[in-house]
């Protein structure tokens, strides 16, 4: 990872498998074959009717590009027309000579509608296709515009016949489904009559293009009066046929997307919502593919105070590494190289050379994430400033090297004991004393009491239960014996603390006997307290 970078037993995943399936469903009931592709132009869809119409199961060529099996040879000005199209964000729509699996070849119209994700960049194809081999077949013109008329007529998009002028001449029985209208009751309109005023100029304008070119295909996303006066949401496909005396009409296909349009405006709106939210938080927030080599998506505003580096500049992968302090860059080089699986956080903390030559301390957490359609992976994450944190642990660690240095030199040990837990806590000086090196073991308020003299252990009891009952400070002295049999004479003082949990007024809790023990002679020395009783000791060689 760059630096800035089972449904068993779940309703949410049933819910969605079922969704699914629904979905599924609802495009194999289309009765056009259609089939979706990557921006690879590899299958990643392909309905009952296109099983049909080509003769191929979808297992077969999921995953396969389209030319390997639905094309036959294509002049390369016609590849490259639809490309063009599709990566202008236009709708392509025109007759090709395709293949089925048994290798015999038909001319079928094909409509291109590519999708983009929010960046602009081409993600995917939607691809509806039909055979019009008998159209194209010579013979009664009557009997072509009665097949073509039949074709119509079982289509699920509407299709509409139009004059130069925009009247309506022929109107699908599908309009009725879609718009509220009987198609006889069209006839003789004007097309534009029912175009959104807020679109019309728009459509006009789509509209002159194809009356202008005839070989060309024209598309518009638009509003359309629905019969209820409501509007909907048509997406066209314009062909200029009029000089063709098969037709004679300017022929458009059009298909309701309001639903996807309202999904895409929510969708927007909570992007927008989220984007608010992200971008007023303290942290860093961003999202970058894994294995491109320019990956960053996104990057919050906040990079820009964090590093002096802008949204933009950390677009660049070199500047997102060159801001890594040398001595972290390989470690986090190495972090990116391991294989991740979805779903695996990843964090670290590591220095960033700010802008202005500062050093910065941040912390980021990623978790990977893996998009359903083409298996690409991203980083999701955010990044926060750590520096005073750090700071303050190395003062602390400063602190508490110094103490305990301060108490080797005086030979004064510090020990901690929670009435509540019964933990028990030794200064490094306090295992020195009892003979021990430091952490060699944990220590337990049994193994404090069999340190004692044989003679003195009444005298602790008695004592650590007038502290804990009666709050009343300790001052005593007696004897232990070392671990190689040595006998010292501890001094020992302490208090009790009374830790408050709650601002609420409650009975104290039970307090940790806090002590020190040192040999008799120098004046006591009190360690910076912990929670809980603390007690100093002094020792004089027996």
């Amino acid at each position: 990872m760059s630096p800035l970078g089972s449904n068993q037993n779940n309703p949410l995943g049933d819910a969605v498998h079922i969704d699914t399936q629904f979905k599924s469903r609802l495009l194999d009931a289309v009765g056009q074959a259609l089939i979706a592709t990557d921006r690879q132009r590899r299958v990643i869809y392909w309905n009952q009717a296109a099983e049909k119409l080509y003769g191929w199961l979808a297992e077969e060529v999921m995953g396969f590009p389209i030319v390997e099996t639905t094309r036959s040879v294509e002049p390369t000005e016609r590849t490259e027309e639809i490309m063009s199209a599709l990566e202008d964000g236009r709708i392509w729509a025109g007759e090709c000579v395709v293949r089925r699996k048994d290798g015999t070849s038909f001319t079928a119209m094909v409509t291109e509608t590519p999708v983009h994700d929010e960046e602009g960049a081409l993600v995917a194809v939607v691809e509806i296709s039909m055979d019009i081999t008998e159209l194209n077949k010579p013979g009664d013109l009557s009997r072509s515009e009665e097949r073509f008329r039949a074709l119509a007529q079982n289509a699920s998009d509407i299709v509409t016949l139009l004059e130069a002028d925009g009247i309506i001449r022929y109107q699908s029985p599908s309009v009725k489904r879609i718009l509220g209208y009987q198609p006889e009751e069209m006839l003789g309109k004007n097309a534009f009559d029912y175009v959104h005023p807020e679109d019309l100029s728009r459509v006009q304008s789509k509209f002159a293009e194809g009356l202008a070119d005839a070989d060309l295909r024209i598309s518009a996303e638009y509003r359309f009066r629905h019969k209820d006066g409501s509007w909907r949401y048509l997406e066209s496909v314009g062909s200029n046929l009029l000089d063709n005396p098969k037709v004679g009409k300017f022929v458009v296909n059009s298909r309701d997307v309001s639903e996807r349009v309202r999904a895409e405006k929510r969708l927007q709106q909570a992007e927008g919502r989220y984007r608010s939210l992200v971008e007023r938080m303290p942290a860093v927030t961003y999202i970058q593919e894994i294995g491109s080599s320019d990956s960053a998506m996104y990057m919050s505003p906040q990079i820009e105070t964090l590093t002096g580096y802008s949204p933009e500049d950390c677009m660049d992968k070199g500047i997102r590494w060159r801001m890594v302090h040398p001595d972290d860059r390989k470690r986090l080089q190495s972090g990116e190289e391991r294989a991740l699986e979805p779903g695996e956080v990843f964090a670290s903390e590591y220095r960033v050379i700010h802008r202005d030559g500062q050093i910065v301390w941040v912390r980021n957490e990623a978790v990977v994430v893996e998009e359903e359609v083409g298996g690409s992976r991203y980083w999701q994450g955010f990044m926060l400033d750590i520096t005073e944190r750090k700071h303050a642990e190395e003062a602390l660690r400063r602190s508490e090297a110094n103490l305990a240095e301060a108490q080797r030199i005086a030979r004064l040990g510090s020990w901690e004991w929670d009435l509540k837990t019964g933990e028990v806590w030794w200064s490094e000086e306090t295992y020195r004393l009892y003979g021990f090196e430091p952490h060699e073991f944990s220590p337990t308020l049994y193994y404090e009491a069999k340190m004692f003299h044989s003679e003195d252990r009444d005298l602790l009891r008695a004592v650590l239960a007038d502290a804990s009952n009666k709050d009343e400070p300790i001052d005593f002295e007696h004897r232990i014996v070392r671990a190689d049999g040595e006998v010292l004479w501890i001094h020992r003082r302490g208090e009790v603390v009374r830790v408050e949990r709650s601002s609420r007024r409650a009975p104290a809790l039970p307090g940790i006997p806090r002590s020190s023990h040192r040999l008799a002679q120098p004046p006591a020395v009190r360690r910076s307290p912990r929670a809980g009783t603390q007690a100093h000791t002094q020792a004089e060689e027996a």
